[in-house]
């Protein structure tokens, strides 16, 4: 889109020209772009051109008055996207997608051109209200540094979404935006407000000297602009950031980015630009601060209702959460009671615990180390049973010549058999079976777990022996 460079380079260009001529004739193709068409037809010809300005991005031409009562006239004209205003000789042939055509006394023509038709033209008769217009913000260029800082520092919005937004500063666009951003070193993605007095001075310079640098070189042509004499600008040489995504930057030779920012890409450096924190973060760091500044609730005091979960791990308890006040639980001595501990040393405690880092997961470890113990031992027990039965079973028919040299391939197989090693293997077999209680007995979980086999076993049975007699019984 034509931004203030370009607009204001047209302007230029059409201020030369048409001030002192008259429109003879006017063609219109199509005119859904256009306010009241039959309205322009009517009033423009034998109309004078007077002088043309500019509004941001849009120009006014100004005409003559006209009737008795001499009210003036002026032509909106915003070139949107792709318009083109441009003052061609008549025997030149006009190039597709003319839609306007004001045939001048000179012989000369003033054609408005526009492929995808998102301008705006409209005849706007008597005082011109900036109604007409919108809402506008100052411009740019005549903006004191303490008027720029005042109207982007009082508000919460990115800068960038700031410095597009037509009500604060009229005739930016996003080519600008981004070139005046990296000039000053700022992240489009920061807040307004979050700018410092140095860096919304550096900002302001910076917005002055881009916009007067491309007007100098008449506007950027990147897709279809063209001022008013149908030449390209130059100023698209210049681009440091813009559509120069993945090239290096001119400072430190990093890679350029693009991010959507306020729904426009958004081109940067990342390490001239520095990313601002997050908005998550900052609300996350106030949360953690409140929360660890609140006092206790009731229940640590009264001992609370503790969750019935209890596992004691290395001279350590670890318990479950208290109530919905108090998160996570933690690890405390064990001569910390429930209803014996103070409220400050909860507090203390749940304050160091929060700080620490990765204490959820040295908290789940010690609950969760207890059952991981069980399950290792429950599943060393089926080799070393097998192991020891192997070999009680063939030490009745070997020699004890062969003994040994099954005890230590048994030993090798199961790792010495929980520790026990080849002379511990001698021992089971030169006993047959009889174990010291002192140093190998078998644990109560062992006695335990085949006390469970055996009861599912015998409950296996049952059932099938039910079902077999349901069935028995189907069949009389």
């Amino acid at each position: 889109m034509p931004e203030l460079p370009e607009v204001e380079t047209v302007m230029r260009g059409l201020r030369e020209c048409l001030p002192g001529r008259r429109i003879v004739e006017v063609w219109f193709g199509k005119t859904d772009f256009i306010e009241q068409p039959e309205k322009l037809a009517e009033q423009l010809p034998r109309a004078m051109f007077r002088n043309v300005e500019r509004r941001g991005k849009f120009l006014l031409l100004a005409l003559d008055a006209a009737g008795a009562n001499g009210e003036s006239r002026h032509l909106l004209v915003h070139l949107g996207m792709t318009g083109q205003l441009t003052v061609r000789r008549a025997e030149e042939i006009a190039p597709p997608h003319t839609h306007v055509v004001m045939r001048l006394d000179d012989g000369r023509e003033l054609r408005y051109t526009d492929i995808r038709r998102f301008g705006k033209m409209r005849l706007v008769v008597g005082s011109l209200a900036e109604s007409e217009l919108g809402e506008l913000g100052t411009e740019p260029l005549e903006t004191s540094a303490a008027e720029f800082a005042k109207k982007i520092h009082s508000r919460r919005a990115r800068i960038k979404a700031l410095l597009l937004d037509q009500r604060v500063l009229r005739g930016l666009g996003n080519i600008y935006t981004d070139e005046s951003l990296w000039r000053a070193r700022i992240h489009p993605a920061r807040l307004g407000s979050s700018l410092r007095a140095e860096e919304l001075r550096c900002l302001h310079a910076a917005v002055r000297r881009i916009l007067q640098d491309a007007i100098r070189l008449r506007g950027s042509s990147i897709s279809d602009y063209v001022d008013s004499a149908g030449e390209m600008g130059e100023y698209q040489r210049n681009h440091r950031v813009y559509g120069r995504e993945g090239q290096k930057c001119a400072h430190c030779a990093a890679r350029i980015r693009r991010i959507i920012v306020a729904g426009r890409s958004s081109y940067f450096c990342p390490r001239c630009q520095r990313a601002p924190r997050s908005p998550r973060s900052h609300s996350a760091t106030r949360s953690r601060a409140s929360w660890l500044a609140a006092p206790a609730p009731d229940d640590d005091r009264a001992g609370g209702s503790h969750d019935s979960r209890v596992e004691k791990t290395s001279g350590r308890v670890y318990r479950g959460p208290q109530n919905a006040h108090d998160g996570a639980g933690g690890e405390i001595p064990d001569s910390v009671g429930g209803a014996e501990h103070s409220v400050s040393r909860a507090a203390n405690f749940r304050r160091q615990s929060f700080c620490r880092r990765g204490f959820l997961q040295r908290i789940l470890h010690a609950h969760e180390q207890p059952r991981q113990r069980e399950k290792q031992n429950q599943r060393s027990q089926v080799p070393r049973q097998q192991n020891e039965t192997e070999i009680h079973k063939r030490g009745k028919r070997i020699g004890n010549g062969q003994q040994r040299t099954l005890a230590e391939t048994v030993a090798q197989r199961s790792g010495g058999i929980a520790g026990g090693g080849i002379n511990d293997v001698m021992h089971r077999v030169e006993h047959h079976g009889q174990r010291p209680r002192a140093e190998h007995a078998v644990t109560r979980q062992q006695d335990l777990c085949r006390a469970q086999n055996q009861q599912r076993m015998r409950k296996v049975a049952e059932t099938e022996k039910k079902n077999a007699g349901q069935k028995t019984a189907k069949l009389r």
